[in-house]
């Protein structure tokens, strides 16, 4: 069935007056079986409740609830429906019209408007009747617990960060602990080989690494490659350490900090404290008449009401039952667990299919009675509940439990490697300069030696005669400057200056 919005150019709403006059004098015309063998015009909202495949039929792997409770009650009446029917999309915003004019227009167009309608007077006073609904409408409060419970963790103090900032953290501080002990022990430790490298004093400088984590640095040096080392180290720690214990600071307040205790829908609005809801629709309509003074922020659907909540637009939020019960299991709302319903609800409602209250033109009231029978005899038998059941355990994703604690950090919160990714760079490259500048060190003090052995031999021996009364003594002092490479100065050749 097609036909525009909000059109009155199609009628597809039937005459049921021959079924709905049937003389019953004789006792053998049953109501539940009324509609035997007919098949009734449906209108249908694309939203929550009901899937659709990409071509935009119905999916029947996975239908939606109000496929689901049209299915049953056209099994249970013994007709169909699935021939004939039409799905939209409705934006109140976009149309400029609210859920009323909708429930209207679908009323007088098609014998069944198949949605989740909150059932009020007012539509009622506009020639709306509902059949016994399948959806809980009543109004109930959303908000962050109140009540943090303490609970000992053995590794809070490593909450501020990620694991993996925590792993790199560590291998950072023990490879700079390793240059500490290769820069500072100089030449020796390329030109020792293994005897350089046991040498070394590894437990020291690494020791001295960690301890810089504490803010604490002891180490000195002459050698600029090992004072651009602790340099690099120092201001990396001081930027890793600030950041720890701010966000450790902030987690530790956030779990201390008492939340304002709301027990009602009247303390919010003595408070004046916002709640946000869902525009447009049936729940704003009776808060808005039963609390004139309460600050309401207009959202365009029930998930962006909880969203809104999350995101800081508003202090609390109203929702229904039945969406809150779905909504509170699944990540996108409630991840954190630290959303729970406050006090009571503020009104009941239930919500459910709707047609048109007509007994006299085309008889549509006759389909109202014939689905209040069937529909009746569902919440009895808990078709309605176990059908809410398997819809929310498909929806699950979180368990939140009487005892879950609130205001933990999420990964979204904790610092991370794309918060703290810069210094650790910054570090590895000052270290990787200092380590480059400690090799090369090294070998233009072998150029040197070399250089200074080739001036000793000069060009030919008659040379190094006439500037040397004693070849002995040049071959002393060459071999003082071999053995002289790479050890402490004060050591002297005692044939040389004894």
């Amino acid at each position: 069935l097609v036909t525009p919005l909000f059109s009155n150019s199609s009628v597809f709403r039937q005459d049921f007056c021959k079924e709905s006059y049937r003389d019953n004098s004789s006792g053998d015309f049953s109501l539940a079986k009324g509609l035997s063998g007919k098949s009734l015009n449906v209108w249908m909202l694309n939203g929550r409740y009901l899937n659709l495949e990409k071509d935009g039929s119905i999916d029947n792997k996975n239908p939606g609830l109000i496929v689901l409770m049209m299915d049953e009650v056209a099994r249970r009446g013994d007709f169909t429906w699935r021939d004939s029917f039409a799905i939209d999309e409705f934006n109140p915003i976009k149309e400029g019209r609210d859920f009323s004019d909708l429930l209207s227009w679908t009323t007088n167009t098609f014998d069944i408007s198949g949605d989740s309608w909150v059932h009020t007077p007012q539509r009622a006073s506009m020639g709306v009747s509902f059949s016994t609904g399948w959806y809980d409408a009543s109004l109930l409060l959303v908000g962050p617990k109140s009540e943090k419970k303490s609970k000992f963790k053995l590794l809070a103090f490593g909450t501020p960060f990620t694991y993996n900032v925590w792993a790199l953290l560590i291998f950072t501080l023990v490879a700079t602990g390793i240059v500490l002990a290769c820069v500072e022990n100089g030449s020796k430790t390329w030109e020792g080989g293994y005897k350089g490298l046991r040498n070394l004093r590894f437990s020291d400088n690494m020791y001295e690494s960690f301890m810089a984590f504490t803010g604490h640095i002891n180490l000195k040096s002459d050698r600029s490659s090992t004072r651009l080392v602790t340099l690099s180290l120092a201001f990396f720690t001081m930027i890793m350490l600030a950041a720890y214990t701010a966000n450790l600071a902030s987690f530790l307040v956030m779990n201390r900090t008492p939340l304002t205790v709301i027990q009602d829908i009247n303390d919010i609005i003595k408070k004046e404290k916002s709640m946000c809801i869902f525009d447009a629709s049936a729940s704003e309509e009776r808060i808005r008449r039963k609390f004139p003074s309460a600050i309401l922020v207009e959202k365009e659907t029930n998930e962006n009401v909880i969203e809104g909540l999350n995101n800081g637009d508003c202090d609390y939020a109203i929702t229904q039952v039945s969406f809150w019960r779905e909504a509170k299991v699944k990540t996108r709302f409630n991840r954190l667990c630290n959303l729970t319903q406050i006090g009571d609800i503020i009104g009941p409602a239930e919500a459910g299919f709707a047609t048109i209250s007509d007994a006299g033109n085309k008889c549509t009231s006759f389909i109202r009675d014939i689905l209040d029978v069937h529909f009746k005899a569902m919440v009895e038998d808990n078709f309605v509940e176990d059908a809410w059941a398997r819809q929310v355990e498909g929806a699950r994703e979180v368990t939140c439990s009487a005892e879950e604690e609130i205001g933990k950090l999420d990964e979204g919160q904790k610092l991370n490697l794309d918060n703290t990714g810069g210094i650790f760079i910054f570090h590895f490259t000052l270290v990787a300069f200092a380590l480059a500048w400690s090799i090369c060190k090294r070998s233009r003090n072998n150029d040197k030696i070399t250089h200074d052995v080739v001036d000793m031999h000069g060009p030919n021996n008659s040379e190094v005669e006439m500037q040397s009364p004693n070849n002995s003594e040049v071959e002393m002092q060459q071999q003082h400057s071999l053995r002289s490479f790479g050890q402490p100065h004060h050591i002297l050749t005692p044939s040389l200056y004894g």
